[in-house]
């Protein structure tokens, strides 16, 4: 989470295993899903290009050779109001390989509220998480039940 003055930004760094470069064009978008329900689609702010080592995983060598991108999301005061009070279910990510869902673990969805809190205190950067992909699915997005 990223907050410069009054502009906030959702800052994510991730990486899709083994395989090919990859692009996040400006406007591809995040879903975020709560647990509540309530959903969120975020949108990028600029064309970007992965390259190896992008979203590098501390203690882990292979994220140094995998292809990884770190990609800025816009994120309004009101949606960043959103993450208070609700915890973070699943988020798909939106990238010229299709998408790719990623289940939020437990431990981490506390995080995410206190981070939003901080932000909105006193702090212009605050880390939520380190996450490795747990489930791809490049299938058709609107068939399912996000």
């Amino acid at each position: 989470m990223l907050r410069k003055n009054s502009v906030y930004n959702l800052e994510l760094s991730y990486h899709f295993g083994d395989g090919s470069p990859f692009s996040v064009s400006k406007g591809d978008s995040v879903w975020i899903k709560f647990l509540n329900g309530f959903k969120l689609v975020l949108y990028s702010n600029d064309s970007v290009t992965s390259g190896k080592g992008g979203a590098m995983i501390p203690g882990s060598l292979k994220g140094a050779v995998t292809y990884g991108v770190s990609v800025k999301y816009n994120l309004s005061q009101q949606q960043l109001m959103g993450f208070i009070n609700n915890e973070t279910e699943k988020i798909r990510i939106f990238s010229s390989k299709g998408y790719n869902d990623f289940n939020w673990r437990e431990r981490k969805r506390a995080l995410t509220i206190q981070a939003i809190k901080q932000l909105i205190e006193k702090s212009t950067r605050y880390k939520v998480c380190e996450y490795e992909p747990v489930n791809i699915n490049r299938e058709n997005a609107n068939k399912d039940n996000f």
